[in-house]
């Protein structure tokens, strides 16, 4: 699957027009969860928690709103921080999943968040990156090695533009999270379950250490 921009409304369907989403679920066979700080969807308001409760709470339901729990369906998850929550759940649930696929993300409890994800949780700095609308297609240009059209760009800034809430959205998400903690739960669960779970890794993602 690609993380063009089409895949971030199939998903964002759910589970407000469930029967639609259905039908592309069941011609594709894979589906893209953007969540609360992407300010795509209409089932996320002000006031949302970005705990990891929240973000399970929303995962579980979009499951079942696919009818997807008696399935056991492949989780594949990329990034560093809603991905590990999702990692979690899927790691004490392995009997309703067939794999868990680790996309370029942190695999030890010594990594280290990115110091541009770092300065979300700086007191005096973090309500001026918030703001900052180009902020999401620099992440992931310095990820990787390659430059981003300037559609693309536009297209990652676009929520930025709209409203403070994505921006705000992530500096409470990386209040709430406790990252070393919750990756060493992850890595404990994952080598429980060694089968099921597959690592993609590309070289060139600069992030990763």
């Amino acid at each position: 699957p690609s993380i063009r921009f089409s895949w971030l409304w199939i998903l964002n369907l759910a589970p407000t027009g469930v029967g639609q989403c259905k039908v592309l679920e069941s011609r594709l066979g894979v589906l893209f969860l953007s969540l609360a700080d992407k300010n795509y969807s209409g089932l996320f308001r002000v006031g949302f928690s970005f705990t990891q409760e929240a973000i399970t709470e929303v995962f579980e339901k979009v499951l079942s709103s696919l009818e997807l729990e008696a399935r056991e369906p492949i989780v594949v998850t990329q990034g560093y921080i809603h991905n590990q929550y999702i990692n979690l759940w899927a790691t004490k649930n392995p009997d309703r999943i067939s794999k868990l696929v680790l996309l370029n993300q942190p695999l030890s409890p010594k990594s280290k968040l990115p110091f541009v994800l770092q300065q979300y949780r700086l007191p005096l700095v973090a309500p001026f990156v918030a703001q900052d609308a180009v902020r999401a297609e620099r992440f992931l240009e310095g990820g990787g090695p390659y430059q981003m059209t300037i559609d693309d760009a536009a297209r990652y800034r676009e929520p930025f533009l709209e409203s403070m809430m994505p921006g705000l959205g992530l500096i409470d998400a990386m209040k709430n999270i406790d990252f070393n903690a919750n990756l060493q739960q992850v890595v404990d669960g994952a080598a429980k379950m060694k089968d099921k779970v597959a690592i993609v890794w590309g070289s060139s993602d600069k992030y990763l250490d």
